[in-house]
């Protein structure tokens, strides 16, 4: 049996592009030889298209990695798998903006993403390039990182940007002062080199060392090298601090007069109120309105996770000057970080997720160890001995941001981390977001879909439509669970009962599938 039916292909979904191509669609019930025609059809589903229409009761067919059709497949069709999908949703697959993890590391199956409708990420993040790979030396270059993903693919699709803080180190630029003219031209040339061999952009992160002590001319230099190939900067910001947070991206959006910006992981530390939340949208807002290219992401957690050197002066950040700051400075030291942890929520606001400290608190640590959190930080942690989870956000100002239009979600998170972010991010907007607090699902799906693979340029992601990259995602919000907690924060999502990449079934009814059908992208040239 043959049945041809018109349909609408090719609709962009990028921001001011809407071109709409009729093209005569042929559905076959076989092949010459017998076989099905197809290889999957979604018979049945709610249909969440990406890109924020409304749901409707429809049907996917794909064929090898793409989507040939959405709508009403003709009764008769066939394909190799028909899932029946009554009940359910059909989305594209989630892309992460903020992600972290060893792409490298073959035995490493990213279940925790998989098991949340993930099926791309993002790589290369706060300024660090993916796997430690260099630009001209070292091993791997980021051109061999490329080739050996494409030998040996990952589990779900992997993007990366270049790492800022790699790239001004390999420059020869000291960690604790301004790079010179030439190193500068030499970082330009080494992200040219990047963004050439396939990554989509810069990362910055500017709270951390080497890139704290970046300047201006630096940044411009990053974003014009970044702008050539019409890349994108991300960026984890000099402070999220709610007194320092504005300046913060009014320096990320001087780099915006060049290229297209980004704020990674966007939030207001110790902002409690959701008009705190708000005068940040409306910053951003504002420079949209002047033309220029602006987004950020978000994960709905109201604790961050970092390197414990997060808490200490620039000037003792690195074993080196924390060492001479010992001898030299540490009635300052000890009154800095007085202040600032209390400032933080108190050490019972910081719990810590490195051995031998998993599970415990500063404040835990200090009974413990009968003696005051300030000495603990000094003379049994120091500022690169752990990393921390830190309670220091509110939910009415983080809301602000996960409920945006103009904010996408992510999880800033690994396989390998204590949070609970890396392993629920996904769940929880769709069980506590959409389910409980009655946040759009359309809204809600574009936000982890087609936002995400607009902001990077993701060709053919992140949405539903033909012609587009066969990633899907079948669930009934209704049984979706985020399982993770702080005490267990690396347990599995459920109720993504079916996760397809590029057209195959790699994940189904909580188990994996034992093939790995991600692809490494790279940005078009």
């Amino acid at each position: 049996m043959r049945v041809c039916a018109w349909q609408p292909s090719g609709m962009g979904y990028f921001p001011r592009i809407a071109i709409v191509v009729a093209a005569l669609t042929c559905l076959a019930g076989s092949t010459g030889a017998g076989e099905p025609a197809y290889d999957v059809l979604v018979r049945g589903a709610l249909v969440v298209d990406g890109v924020g229409g409304a749901p409707f009761k429809g049907d996917v067919l794909v064929r090898g990695d793409e989507i040939i059709r959405v709508g009403q497949i003709p009764p008769g069709t066939s394909a190799t798998r028909v899932i029946d999908a009554a009940g359910r949703v059909v989305a594209p697959g989630f892309i992460d903006a903020h992600a972290h993890g060893q792409a490298l590391d073959s035995s490493q199956p990213f279940e925790n993403f998989l098991a949340m409708g993930v099926t791309t990420i993002i790589l290369g993040q706060d300024g660090g390039s993916p796997d430690g790979a260099t630009i001209a030396k070292g091993m791997p270059t980021l051109a061999e990182w490329f080739t050996r993903l494409e030998t040996t693919p990952p589990p779900l699709n992997v993007a990366t940007l270049v790492g800022f803080g790699s790239v001004r180190t390999e420059s020869g630029a000291p960690y604790n002062a301004p790079a010179t003219p030439e190193q500068i031209r030499l970082m330009a040339d080494l992200i040219d080199r990047g963004l050439k061999v396939g990554a989509y952009g810069v990362s910055l992160g500017m709270e951390y060392v080497p890139m704290i002590s970046a300047t201006k001319e630096e940044l411009k230099g990053v974003a014009q090298a970044v702008a050539k190939y019409d890349g994108i900067v991300m960026s984890h910001m000099r402070s999220e601090d709610d007194d320092q947070i504005e300046a913060s991206i009014d320096e990320l959006l001087v780099m915006g007069e060049f290229a297209r910006v980004h704020v990674s992981h966007i939030k207001v530390v110790y902002g409690k109120a959701a008009a705190q939340g708000q005068v940040v949208l409306d910053q951003l807002a504002a420079a949209r309105a002047t033309g220029m290219q602006v987004s950020a992401d978000v994960y709905p957690y109201l604790a961050s996770h970092t390197g414990i050197a997060i808490l200490f002066p620039e000037w003792a950040k690195v074993r080196a000057d924390f060492d001479r700051a010992l001898s030299t400075r540490r009635k300052e030291l000890e009154a800095y970080l007085q202040d600032r942890v209390t400032r933080r929520g108190g050490p019972e606001a910081t719990l810590l997720s490195t051995q031998p400290y998993v599970g415990s608190t500063l404040a835990d640590l200090a009974r413990e160890k009968r003696t005051s959190f300030v000495n603990v930080l000094i003379d049994d942690i120091g500022p690169q001995g752990a990393s921390a989870a830190y309670f220091v956000m509110g939910k009415e100002a983080q809301d602000q941001f996960i409920r945006s239009p103009d904010v996408m979600i992510s999880t800033d998170g690994s396989p390998g981390m204590f949070h609970p972010r890396g392993y629920g991010s996904h769940a929880r907007i769709i069980e506590t977001y959409v389910v409980k607090e009655g946040l759009s699902l359309p809204l809600a799906v574009k936000k982890m879909t087609s936002m995400p693979a607009a902001a990077l340029k993701l060709p053919n992601r992140g949405v539903l439509r033909a012609g587009a990259k066969a990633d899907l995602v079948l669930f009934d919000p209704a049984k979706v669970r985020e399982t993770a907690t702080w005490d267990k924060p690396q347990q599995l999502s459920t109720g993504f009962d079916v996760v397809i990449v590029n057209g195959k079934i790699v994940r189904e009814n909580e188990k994996l599938v034992p093939i790995r059908a991600g692809r490494v992208l790279r940005r078009p040239n």
